[in-house]
Formats: C-alpha cells, sequence, structure tokens
C-alpha cells in the first residue's frame, strides 16, 4: 500500500510540474520570445516580398502551437527549453544587396538554455542601436553563433568580441576587411571564413 500512495505522490507532482511549465516543452516567456522573433522575421518576410522577392523559406507556425514542434527549433527534452534556432531566408541574389535588415539581439534573452542561434543567408547587416550582438554574452549556454552569406561588415566586431563563451562562429562570407588586431582576434573560437 506504501509505495502506491507514494507512485501516486510521484504522479501528482510530475503532471502539477507540467502544468507548472506551461506546456510540455514550451515555457511561458519563451514562447512569447519566439512569437516577437517570428512577428520580426514575418515582417522582414512581407517587405522582401512585396518588393518582389517573393516568401521565406520558414514554416509560418502558431504561436499558440508547441514551441518545440515549430520549423527551426529544438529543446531540451528534460527542460523543456529552447536550445537551438534556427532561420535562413534565402533571398534571390537581385534582393541580396538592397534589402538589408538590422537585429535586435535581445529578442534571444528569454532564452536562458540557448546553445545556438543560426541566422545564414538572410540579408543581416548588423544590429540595431543598443540591442547588439554582446547582448548575448548573457546567454551563458551560447557555443554556436552562425552569421554566414549575410553583409555584416567590420562594426559588428566589437559586440563579437564580447561573446567569450563561444565556441564556434562562422563569419563566412560578410563584407569583413581584416580581423587581425580587433577584439575578436584574440579570442579562442573555431573560425569559418
Amino acid at each position: 500500500m506504501e509505495i502506491r500512495s507514494i507512485a501516486l505522490v510521484l504522479l501528482a507532482t510530475s503532471f502539477v510540474m507540467t502544468e507548472w511549465n506551461g506546456c510540455i516543452g514550451c515555457w511561458e516567456e519563451e514562447r512569447i520570445g519566439l512569437s516577437q522573433i517570428q512577428v520580426s522575421f514575418l515582417d522582414l518576410v512581407s517587405h522582401w516580398a512585396a518588393a518582389g522577392g517573393g516568401g521565406g523559406s520558414r514554416s509560418n507556425k502558431s504561436a499558440d502551437g508547441e514551441c518545440c514542434d515549430w520549423e527551426g527549433i529544438a529543446c531540451d527534452p528534460n527542460s523543456g527549453r529552447i536550445t537551438h534556432f534556427f532561420a535562413s531566408y534565402e533571398l534571390p541574389a537581385s534582393l541580396r544587396g538592397p534589402r538589408r535588415w538590422y537585429l535586435n539581439a535581445s529578442l534571444f534573452l528569454p532564452f536562458k538554455e540557448m546553445r545556438s542561434i543560426s541566422l545564414p543567408a538572410s540579408g543581416l547587416a548588423g544590429c540595431l542601436r543598443n540591442e547588439g550582438l554582446e547582448k548575448l554574452s548573457t546567454l551563458s549556454n551560447l557555443e554556436k553563433l552562425d552569421l554566414s552569406d549575410n553583409e555584416l561588415s567590420d562594426d559588428i566586431l566589437p559586440s563579437l568580441g564580447m561573446l567569450s563563451q563561444l565556441k564556434h562562429l562562422d563569419l563566412s562570407t560578410n563584407n569583413f576587411s581584416d580581423i587581425r588586431g580587433t577584439s575578436i582576434s584574440r579570442l579562442r573560437w573555431y573560425f569559418c571564413f
């Protein structure tokens, strides 16, 4: 009888913890954060489409759904927190140069267990004022940042130098001149140029 009581208590505790976290695998602050990022990207893609660029490659799932089921999102199976974010809007070559956008890196701050952010080939030209990549330094688990095939230039290098927790940084196919002597040249990262 005692084992049965313990099992019922454990089952009830498990149910309460699941309800406390929101839906399984989707914490409320992360769902809201993803909604804000999604709106940001959808506005961007709509702007490109209106300019004759066509749509993006990312799924337009509802923010009400299970975050971990969204295309380009991966979650930790134990904590249910988002760990990987991938978004790429393949722009036609005719729109790459004139269609630039600027990232608000603060939108990623709700993701406490984020390990990887990938924004390749999206026309990213930099960050909004006071919302630069240095904001990502508070994400202590962030190990990989892929900003390849964008329109980035030397002005983002100081903010990248603050991301000392990174193990992999892909900046290939951007508009950098020479990183020697900058704050990122002293860091021990794996670079892809």
